[in-house]
């Protein structure tokens, strides 16, 4: 990180899982995808971020891929700054996962 002010940088990694994450995990995430989008933003939402003009699900599906996606209005307090992002990416019976984080 650097004290210097907001640079661009892209990571990307791919992790391995020690086991295939079960099927209570993939249930737990449809449950979270399926909540209703609040009417207000709420900051230290896990489930919910909000962009400039409306809020969004952090956790999608697509298929058997899910992904936890996450950017960020509200300061340095989650991410690298204000302008970073964070996605996780993993697919149901695959081992691995990819992971990228970022700043615009």
């Amino acid at each position: 990180m650097s004290e210097g002010g907001d640079f661009e940088f892209e990571v990307e990694t791919t992790i391995e899982f020690n086991e295939l994450p079960d099927d209570k995990l993939f249930e737990k995430l449809d449950s979270i995808i399926i909540i209703p989008i609040p009417q207000e933003p709420n900051e230290n939402s896990s489930y919910f971020c909000y962009g400039f003009e409306n809020i969004y699900r952090c956790w999608s599906r697509d298929g058997d891929k899910y992904e936890y996606n996450r950017g960020t209005n509200f300061g340095e307090r989650f991410l690298h700054s204000k302008d970073a992002y964070f996605r996780f990416t993993f697919i149901k019976g695959v081992k691995t996962a990819k992971i990228v984080y970022g700043n615009y």
